[in-house]
């Protein structure tokens, strides 16, 4: 019979290698050089059991000698009949005394030290039968699959206070390379050839392809399954459409704003600010490889700011992020469905679990002040209870300056004041937009002069969204440039653009007046921001016009009232002006502060 190639089993033995220090995760926490014999491997033993005892959790490493049996017949074999580097034998030894101080694994080594054959049984085999010594690289490629996932696991030391939950998952792994070892030691007692052997390790690797596909599937079901249920909110499509919103990358100050600094770097874990910039800011931080979890909050989705609702958002996104620690929430979900649809503390103690076993993470809310009294105090009181339980968890909030809210946070929050230091961003948005508005009086044929005139007289709009003309509530907000800049363009001529460049309002409040003051004389206008500012729900564009399609009194409407109407109405933005924006066919507000100057 022929003698298998030396070079070919090199090659299989040097595939194998590589592929195992592909797998592993953080391939830089082991030195695979120290440990190259079994005299190394039994004293490493020695020293965890005398560091143990000391400990006093001792757990007798005898149940290991199965495993280390197997590999010492296994590795004597090798060496008479196959003559690998020692390079490449060095990976079972040192991989073995890297497992050996978890006491969870101990009784899984063991069973795989018991699945292993007795090679000095085969040694005559080994001896005639020269392709037998083939199928010696499957059970060096079945021990470093072994190693593998348990390095994986074991090695993120974070994973040790989730082990009851997580375990399962991990040990049912282990027990598809088990079965990859019994049928390799079925093939050493038939007339094995090489084609065989590369039929086997093929399969090998489809049998490990193969369950993780059906693990990641049975998971992805499960926790759609569950988020189904949970009915987490999705902030992912606004992160995005604020910031194709965003015309300017505002917030650059950030960088080197000391206070902020240290909240993302050091010690401070709390922080307060507010404005638009939030959106540009996860983005920033989700790309720098920072976990950030984040809700934006809205004064016209008040159930969202539920706290249960909140915590299954962050829940969510932490789990969509991370599905190791999903087995968590399966749990559970299948033990306590009940508490985790329904009790805040609950799924809070949940969240902190995963919280600490993930390690670094920030929470960004924004928007806290325009939710109900009712609503954000049961908010804000359990994120700050969250964040004191998770050291690692650094929390911001976005919020205006609301005496209550600064009162709750005085002494556990850093205040951030965007107010006055975001006048860079607002004069560079202004300038964007001016130049379209440049560009579009050009078109309807200003001179030069007046386009000089409208642009020297815009720069304005900065210093006055930042508040050096007047005192107001809302200073230093984006709101305002935008406002006053929506009014302007809307105007369809050029000596209207003029005319209200040359009275243009001083700060907030007077937008706002003006807007109103407009309207005043547009019934259906005041119809439609009572319908937005009253309804329980955002209205659709497709709701708003079957309202206007009612008239007082009127016991029926036909198909054609509503189509003259849909006509006569279905641009409801021009209609109300820029007090209101249309997203994705959703009527609403264009700020927060909109709907509180329109009840007032």
């Amino acid at each position: 019979m022929a003698t298998a190639p030396s070079s070919w089993l090199d090659d299989a033995f040097n595939s194998a290698k590589e592929d195992f220090k592909k797998s592993l995760k953080n391939p830089a926490l082991y030195d695979f050089s120290k440990i190259v014999r079994i005299e190394d491997v039994y004293d490493e033993a020695t020293r965890i059991q005398r560091e143990q005892a000391k400990t006093k959790t001792l757990r007798g490493l005898k149940r290991l000698e199965p495993l280390i049996n197997g590999l010492k017949e296994y590795s004597a074999v090798v060496e008479v009949f196959i003559q690998v580097k020692p390079d490449v034998m060095s990976l079972i030894w040192t991989s073995s005394s890297v497992l050996f101080a978890f006491e969870k694994v101990v009784q899984v080594i063991r069973d795989i030290g018991t699945a292993l054959p007795n090679f000095q049984v085969y040694g005559e085999l080994f001896q005639s039968n020269h392709d037998i010594r083939r199928a010696l690289c499957l059970f060096y490629a079945d021990i470093l699959d072994f190693y593998a996932v348990l390095l994986n696991f074991l090695t993120n030391r974070r994973l040790k206070v989730l082990m009851e939950s997580i375990w399962p998952n991990i040990r049912s792994n282990i027990g598809s390379i088990q079965d990859n070892m019994k049928h390799h030691k079925e093939i050493m007692t038939t007339n094995v050839t090489l084609e065989e052997i590369l039929r086997a390790d093929r399969a090998r690797k489809e049998a490990l392809d193969h369950y993780a596909q059906q693990q990641a599937s049975n998971d992805d079901q499960t926790f759609r399954t569950i988020r189904s249920e949970l009915n987490p909110q999705e902030y992912d499509r606004k992160l995005r459409r604020i910031s194709l919103q965003s015309s300017v990358e505002s917030g650059e100050w950030l960088k080197s704003e000391p206070d902020f600094t240290r909240w993302r770097d050091a010690a401070d874990r709390t922080l307060r600010c507010k404005t638009f910039l939030v959106g540009n800011l996860i983005k920033g931080m989700q790309n720098s490889g920072s976990r950030v979890l984040f809700v934006f909050l809205s004064h016209d989705n008040q159930s969202a700011g539920d706290t249960i609702n909140v915590l299954h958002t962050i829940l969510y996104q932490l789990l969509d992020d991370d599905p190791t620690y999903r087995s968590i929430l399966y749990e559970a979900y299948h033990s306590n469905y009940r508490r985790l649809k329904s009790d805040s503390s609950f799924v809070m103690g949940l969240l902190c679990k995963i919280l600490k076993a993930v390690g670094p993470s920030f929470i960004i809310l924004d928007g806290l002040d325009e939710l109900d009294e009712l609503y954000w105090k049961g908010l804000l009181s359990d994120m700050l209870q969250l964040h004191e339980s998770c050291p690692e968890t650094k929390l911001l909030i976005s919020s205006r300056e609301e005496r209550d809210i600064s009162l709750r946070l005085k002494e556990k929050a850093v205040s951030l004041r965007v107010d006055h230091k975001n006048f860079e961003d607002i004069n560079a948005f202004v300038q964007l937009k001016c130049r379209d508005l440049l560009r579009e009086m050009a078109a309807l044929g200003a001179d030069e002069q007046t386009c000089f005139k409208v642009r020297e007289t815009l720069g304005t709009i900065a210093e006055n969204a930042e508040g050096r003309f007047t005192l107001t509530k809302y200073l230093g907000m984006f709101i305002y440039a935008r406002l006053v800049l929506d009014m302007v363009s809307e105007k369809g001529t050029a000596p209207d653009i003029e005319a209200e460049v040359e009275d243009l309002p001083r700060g907030l409040d007077q937008a706002y007046g003006r807007l109103l003051l407009r309207i005043k004389s547009k019934p259906t206008a005041r119809i439609i921001l009572q319908w937005i500012a009253c309804a329980r729900r955002p209205l659709t564009e497709e709701e708003m016009l079957q309202i206007l399609a009612v008239k007082p009194g009127q016991l029926d409407f036909t198909e054609l009232d509503r189509i003259k109407v849909r006509k006569e109405f279905r641009d409801i933005r021009k209609e109300c002006g820029p007090i209101i924006e249309i997203s994705e066919g959703t009527i609403r507000f264009v700020h927060f502060s909109a709907k509180e100057v329109t009840i007032s």
